[in-house]
């Protein structure tokens, strides 16, 4: 049964080696309709940015096709670690049919099949978090961009990665990762909280990030 265990484990992890999230899930084209965006949210117009995505190849499909038949046939048994791979033996199988429709309208309904959907109390929590009133004085939000540009670049520098950290006037969104360009941008008319910081170092260096690397 050992044995059984370390093939399906392998093959599950040879599966998602060829799903190459950086790859398939970035745009092909996502600095230039941002551009557009920008220009357009600039001059008080609406532009809806047209992602274009790179399709797994005939040659990918089939591999993966095939390491799926293989993982399939296994038979696994009843003990904990084999239940494990039978959840993740049916996740992966949804998340090669997600990748084979980015772009798509069925990638929403896959992507829910292999990440499933948020718990509706974290809404009502959110709904509460965004309304409006006098914030809290750890939310308030009084430091500048260039003490978040701090932050971040601290926090690159303890992992030992070479990235680019920038203030940018010009950003419609607050904080912006580049993975292509190993840049993260900061919305430099913005300013932040203590909080901020702490949120925006897990969430940009030590998730999208650390993916990256």
């Amino acid at each position: 049964m050992t044995e059984t265990i370390i093939r399906a484990d392998r093959l599950i992890s040879e599966i998602r080696m060829k799903l190459d999230y950086q790859r398939y899930m970035t745009p092909r084209n996502f600095h230039e309709e941002n551009e557009r965006f920008l220009i357009a949210y600039q001059a008080g117009e609406i532009y809806n940015p047209q992602y274009g995505y790179e399709s797994l190849s005939q040659e990918v499909v089939e591999e993966l096709e095939g390491l799926l038949e293989e993982l399939q046939a296994i038979s696994l048994g009843h003990d904990g670690m084999s239940q494990l791979l039978e959840k993740e033996r049916t996740t992966v199988a949804y998340e090669v049919k997600m990748y084979q429709a980015i772009g798509t309208p069925a990638f929403t309904k896959l992507a829910k099949l292999v990440f499933g959907s948020p718990d509706p109390a974290w809404y009502e929590k959110a709904l509460e978090a965004a309304a409006p009133g006098e914030a809290a004085p750890d939310r308030q939000k009084t430091l500048a961009a260039d003490q978040l540009k701090e932050a971040l670049a601290k926090r690159v520098k303890e992992y030992g990665f070479d990235w680019h950290i920038e203030v940018r006037q010009n950003m419609t969104s607050k904080v912006s990762v580049e993975p292509e360009r190993r840049e993260v941008l900061i919305n430099g008319k913005k300013t932040f909280s203590e909080n901020d910081l702490v949120r925006l170092c897990a969430h940009e260096v030590d998730t999208h990030v650390l993916r990256t690397e």
